[in-house]
């Protein structure tokens, strides 16, 4: 397992994500998937920098599976976030003395509901096609680079 930990949370629509990878990962790949996890919504990148990665994506308010794995491919680990229950004036008075995070619950999904073989070769696709463009901007930008350089 290259993604050692992950930690989401939901607030004002959007999804933060951070945790560890082994020492070798240089980037994760961050999937959002509904709350039944049979349909990826968003797919985004980040780098990882000394074994921590940290990324903000926003998304309308719900509840949603989230799978970080290796940008290189490998096991996805899985969080759900969901809306925190709204708190009712009765509930006000027990909860005195309690910090309020806004923050919304996570739990662990197993993996197997998440990462079947389908959605697998879907994130394979789509970190290939996430290569292709990164490679095709590096490309341009390197080339106007040398443009200016010769001028």
């Amino acid at each position: 397992m290259k993604v050692l930990t992950l930690n989401a949370t939901e607030q004002n629509g959007t999804i933060s994500v951070s945790g560890t990878t082994e020492t070798d990962v240089l980037a994760v790949a961050i999937s959002i998937y509904n709350e039944s996890g049979d349909t990826r919504l968003k797919l985004e990148t980040t780098a990882v920098i000394d074994g921590e990665y940290s990324h903000d994506i926003t998304i309308t308010e719900g509840t949603y599976k989230i799978c970080v794995a290796d940008y290189d491919g490998g096991e996805c680990a899985t969080a759900v976030v969901a809306p925190a229950a709204e708190e009712s004036e009765d509930d006000s008075e027990s909860a005195a003395g309690t910090p309020e995070t806004g923050y919304h619950t996570i739990e662990k999904v197993d993996e197997s509901a998440v990462t079947t073989a389908s959605s697998s070769s879907a994130i394979y696709i789509s970190l290939a096609a996430g290569i292709i463009i990164s490679a095709i901007l590096v490309f341009s930008a390197r080339r106007a680079w040398i443009r200016r350089k010769n001028s």
